[in-house]
């Protein structure tokens, strides 16, 4: 008697904690149920790379900067200092890239004619490139003339990414190293870019950027009263230099208006890392004039330096005289 007993109270209580179980399972799949299923966060990962162009090895670098992009598993690439080979047809240095990265697809645009001393002193182009495992679409170029006679017209060069149905609107640049030349080339990107604002939007590249003038990065990464009051000392710019720099670059970029300031990712992530990506061959001071800065629906997971190992073949040559800076992101829908 008591064994039925026990059997019976085992099976009402068998037979509630499936009924429980049950409605559990029901109520998680009815639709808008937030909490049902964890959704899957869509994440995307670019890269800066100077090139280097022709110089040291280039072909045995550049097969390791592919392997580079292959090991961090990088969705896009802006790559700079891309060059044409007399010696090969005025072949493009990309063609040579790419025959190591068979899964993405580039496209280039040439920026300047420059003498090459690795190539016997010949005149040849150099470009902007994008790399990009995801199709490519609505291609821009902004075309900077430079504002002193000293630096080489540059380029700013935009499309847009698509990965998984998610429109990324992506630009590289390669700035040269004048400061008030670059105050008034980042206000074009700016204006530039508020064309389409609304989108999700990363900018990286090499801004030339130095600690003796860091400012023109500013222009992108402040609003403008924050700008205007920026003022800080720098041990490698004395105080009438600097002010001298800092007032031209104001006036250069008057008038202005940012009411959405981009973020440096390397800073946001790394605030005490100065995150070095200039120079591998140290022969000059170290610094930061690679650079990623978003807005727009993205968040900051990681950044990342890399590049800055010799080569297997030559301990005194490095993949490039920059390093590789990698920044991923979630995707906020």
């Amino acid at each position: 008697m008591r064994l039925s007993r026990y059997k019976v109270i085992t099976a009402i209580l068998c037979v509630g904690f499936m009924f429980t179980l049950s409605k559990f399972i029901l109520f998680s799949k009815l639709p808008g149920n937030s909490d049902s299923v964890p959704n899957t966060v869509k994440k995307i990962k670019v890269a800066t790379m100077n090139l280097y162009n022709t110089n040291k090895l280039w072909k045995e670098r550049f097969r390791i900067i592919a392997e580079l992009i292959i090991k961090h598993q990088i969705d896009i690439v802006g790559i700079q200092e891309v060059r044409t080979i007399t010696e090969e047809q005025n072949r493009n240095q990309m063609e040579e890239l790419m025959q190591h990265l068979p899964k993405y697809k580039h496209i280039y645009e040439p920026v300047m004619n420059v003498a090459d001393p690795n190539q016997n002193g010949a005149t040849v182009e150099e470009g902007l490139a994008i790399i990009s495992k995801h199709p490519i679409s609505n291609i821009r170029t902004l075309h900077q003339r430079s504002t002193t006679k000293n630096w080489n017209n540059r380029l700013c060069y935009n499309a847009v990414i698509t990965k998984d149905g998610t429109d990324i609107d992506f630009y590289v640049t390669h700035q040269a190293i004048d400061p008030v030349d670059q105050c008034t080339k980042m206000k074009q990107i700016l204006e530039f870019m508020n064309e389409r604002k609304d989108m999700k939007q990363i900018i990286l590249g090499d801004f030339n950027t130095y600690y003796d003038f860091p400012y023109p990065m500013d222009v992108l990464s402040m609003n403008t009263p924050q700008f205007r009051t920026n003022m800080f000392q720098n041990k490698n710019c004395e105080q009438e230099c600097q002010k001298k720099k800092f007032d031209e670059c104001v006036k250069a970029i008057t008038p202005i208006s940012n009411d959405l300031p981009l973020t440096d990712i390397w800073q946001q992530l790394h605030p005490l890392d100065n995150g070095h990506t200039f120079t591998n061959y140290k022969d000059q001071d170290m610094s930061r004039p690679d650079r990623i800065l978003y807005r727009g629906g993205l968040i900051a997971d990681d950044a990342l330096v890399t590049g800055d190992e010799p080569l297997p073949s030559d301990n005194t040559v490095y993949v490039s005289d920059h390093r590789m800076v990698v920044g991923s992101f979630s995707i906020n829908e």
